[in-house]
């Protein structure tokens, strides 16, 4: 038994050499996609696809040697776990069924049960191809890239039309402002990225700071609780030349905003260049840039030029170079000593992508400014890949060969889109490459 590792045992699970089981509870368990590597705490696999009693879940998956380490492991303590659908075991040990930290009772199926001279080496031979290519997409790159193009359009539309729900029960450039605090937070810090906009709209801060980029900072990081003296987590601020400004600054503002907490955050386990500090002082270098014009009259005259190098001025736009202060700053997220922007040229192409260009196409649309609507489309059309990220990674390698350096921003939404939309849940029957493909034969 010691000889057998977890690495093992989820080789084993991802060979799909396995795919019928019966688990602890009497279901029957029917693999159909066992899931793609977590890159998130809380499971090993993540995005599987199973059928428990022919009913099709998607979901977590957690793999261990023996069943008794669930709860060694606190899985059953940790929130993070709740997504998973089925605890996988090499061999159990110690009692079942095991629990979910929200009081659910999680199926586990042990793997030693269903397969014979469980050994080592074969276990390692079978550590598989992690990514299984489309069999629908093979062979049909021209196919394949024109539903990638429609899939990328179909994505632009869908953002376009949140926005355009957003502009209903807002002000535009509120909606713009919260889009891009939004794409500051991450997957992580989303929430109170968001929290944060709708505690310190776009006007009040304006108001409260005027033209100050020291002013801004400090009513930003006040807000949001995240002042040296607002919270015990945040320790090693090096006093550079301004903490204490900041503190006096927060402290003469601090009587008409209600700041926010410092736990309401997640300040470990990011990233240091993604630290929520580090972010907030990009939004208010970014705030600060556009102080004259407004933010979403600045974006506009952005959003809207015309030519090839419109992407690349947009994504000017919205870069944002790392200062002194908090190149040293280690609570900012300093990242051993290199200096790294602050919004660097890849995270604005994203804002650009996701928040931006999307909003821009609903104003047009509200404002029936055809002119501005076009010029969108073409940037967006015409935007350079983004930086590769673990969906457009995986998706290119389900795709065979359709690789990030060949893409541009569009057909990388698409990809976007294929996954979370059909290859997620395993939909390949309505799958648009599944479908064009049929259509290329007939």
């Amino acid at each position: 038994m010691n000889k057998i590792s977890e690495k093992n045992v989820a080789g084993l699970w991802m060979s799909g050499k396995l795919a019928n089981f019966s688990d602890d509870l009497g279901n029957s368990i029917e693999v159909i996609c066992p899931g793609r590597i977590s890159t998130r705490p809380g499971c090993d696999f993540q995005d599987a696809v199973i059928r428990v009693n022919r009913q099709k879940v998607v979901g977590d998956i957690e793999v261990h040697v023996t069943s008794d380490l669930w709860l060694k492991h606190g899985h059953h303590k940790d929130p993070a776990c709740n997504g998973v659908i089925l605890h996988v075991a090499l061999w159990q040990k110690g009692g079942l069924p095991v629990k979910l930290q929200d009081g659910r009772i999680l199926p586990t199926v042990i793997l030693g049960q269903h397969i014979i001279n469980v050994y080592g080496a074969a276990l390692r031979r079978r550590e598989a191809r992690v990514i299984r290519p489309c069999l629908h997409g093979a062979g049909h790159g021209r196919w394949t890239d024109t539903v990638l193009l429609v899939e990328g359009l179909r994505r632009l539309e869908e953002r376009a039309a949140e926005y355009a729900e957003a502009l209903k029960a807002d002000e535009a450039a509120q909606v713009l402002y919260k889009g891009i605090c939004r794409a500051l937070g991450y997957a992580r810090n989303k929430a109170p990225f968001e929290a944060l906009a709708d505690r310190l709209p776009l006007m009040l801060i304006f108001h409260l700071a005027g033209k100050s980029l020291l002013r801004k900072q400090a009513v930003l990081l006040g807000a949001a609780g995240l002042l040296p003296s607002q919270s015990e987590e945040i320790k090693d601020w090096e006093s550079m030349y301004n903490t204490e400004e900041l503190e006096n600054e927060w402290s003469s503002l601090s009587g008409s905003i209600l700041p926010g907490r410092a736990s309401d955050w997640s300040l470990t386990m990011v990233r240091p260049v993604n630290h929520p500090v580090r972010r907030i002082a990009a939004l208010s270098y970014l705030l600060q840039r556009y102080r004259e014009s407004g933010l979403l009259p600045g974006l506009r005259r952005l959003a809207g030029n015309a030519g090839a190098g419109a992407a690349k001025s947009l994504a000017d736009g919205l870069q944002v170079d790392e200062d002194f202060y908090w190149a040293g700053n280690r609570d900012s997220g300093r990242s051993q000593g290199r200096r790294t922007a602050l919004i660097g040229r890849g995270r604005a192409g994203e804002i650009a992508i996701n928040v931006v260009l999307p909003f821009f196409t609903a104003l047009a649309r509200r404002n029936k400014d055809t002119r501005l609507e076009n010029r969108v489309l073409n940037t967006y059309l015409h935007h350079s890949a983004l930086p590769a990220n673990e969906l457009t990674r995986y998706m290119s390698g389900v795709l065979s060969g359709r690789r990030d350096g060949k893409l541009n921003a569009c057909r990388q939404q698409g990809m976007i889109r294929l996954y979370q939309r059909y290859c997620r849940v395993k939909d390949c029957e309505c799958c648009p490459v599944c479908i064009s493909r049929r259509q290329a034969r007939a």
